[in-house]
């Protein structure tokens, strides 16, 4: 009888033991994800301020050439 109850106890160690590792797995798991997902949206904004700035820059380079359309017509006129 007391090696039935020892058996019992050893069980129930043994399935809160696992029990443990089980929320560990799940603790861990979803903190990686958190992570990931930082990193994630870390990475989106960087993309969004880059086409930003490439968009930025597509339309300095049109009033430029602009700017050198004028002056090469001007040069023209006065040539």
């Amino acid at each position: 009888m007391a090696s039935f109850l020892l058996l019992i106890i050893a069980a129930v160690v043994f399935l809160a033991i696992i029990a443990a590792a089980i929320v560990i797995v799940v603790v861990v798991t979803r903190s990686k994800t958190q992570n990931q997902l930082n990193d994630l949206n870390a990475y989106k904004s960087m993309a969004n301020n880059l086409t930003l700035s490439n968009q930025e820059v597509r339309e300095e380079l049109a009033e430029l050439k602009e700017k050198i359309n004028s002056i090469e017509k001007l040069l023209k006129e006065v040539e």
